[in-house]
């Protein structure tokens, strides 16, 4: 069995502006393939460079996790990754409200399963063997006001946050072979997401930007299931298989007027039978 990685990172093209998403995938001398996808808060100042620090933060821990043989802890994952990017800000000299970002991380166990942990919003899915739509979750927060890691650095945010919000409320939209389960329920439910690596063909995770994509001479919006159909239609499913099919959606939606009006990040493991 052999697992491709591959992820990319786009700006906003409705208005064109700096890109606050960041997209990071393992390579071939990393132990375990792994997918970070980090989405900065638009509001907050330089969080294009936060979610930067942020993503390369939960790399360095989950590989010195992996070096000495650890197993990774959601709370622990989460933690360890906001203090690693607040040391590399301070001594940058840059505002903490930097690293307000959303954090996806995923990564494949001993070549037979695959973990995922979510730290904001996002979404989730894969590809049966048939190539079709076989799972998918999404997460998303009331208010589209996620709980951020870096809260968790400063309580007078914290309490802010949990003040205005009350318990945290995470909605959960999952289907699976058919079946649909939605779901409202407080943040420690919402973090893992798992499978055999042997029942699917790809395994994707992406930001809440794929959701943004507007028909401008309508207004309307694309239902975010049509371009996770566009997203999943791979041409050839090697090399930078991600890269070039968001790159062709990107080509024929500009075609036809359609636009993101958010970044856009996605990564990916595609699962190649040997």
């Amino acid at each position: 069995m052999k697992i491709i990685t591959d992820c990319i990172y786009l700006p906003a093209q409705k208005p064109p502006k700096s890109c606050q998403d960041y997209t990071i995938c393992s390579g071939q001398n990393d132990k375990y393939p792994f997918l970070i996808i980090c989405d900065g808060c638009g509001s907050s100042k330089d969080s294009d460079i936060g979610a930067r620090l942020l993503a390369h933060g939960a790399k360095t821990f989950f590989n010195k996790m992996i070096k000495n043989g650890n197993e990774i802890d959601y709370k622990n994952f989460g933690l360890a990754s906001i203090v690693n990017a607040n040391g590399s800000s301070k001594f940058l000299e840059i505002e903490e409200q930097c690293l307000d970002s959303t954090l996806i991380f995923s990564y494949v166990e001993n070549n037979s399963y695959i973990r995922a942990m979510m730290f904001g919003d996002g979404i989730m899915f894969t590809t049966g063997k048939d190539g079709k739509l076989f799972q998918f979750k999404q997460i998303s927060y009331k208010g589209n006001a996620p709980h951020y890691l870096s809260y968790n650095l400063n309580q007078d945010r914290y309490s802010k946050y949990s003040d205005l919000n009350g318990p945290v409320p995470v909605n959960i939209f999952e289907c699976m072979s058919g079946n649909t389960v939605e779901l409202s329920v407080g943040l420690e439910k919402q973090i893992n997401f798992g499978n055999y690596i042997n029942l699917i063909e790809a395994f994707i995770i992406s930001s809440d930007g794929i959701e943004s994509f507007i028909d401008v001479s309508t207004g309307e919006r694309i239902p975010y299931e049509e371009v996770i159909q566009e997203i999943i239609s791979f041409k050839t499913k090697r090399g930078e298989f991600i890269k070039r099919r968001i790159r062709r959606m990107m080509e024929d939606y500009a075609k036809k007027g359609i636009y993101n009006y958010d970044d856009v990040s996605i990564a990916a493991f595609m699962i190649e039978e040997e």
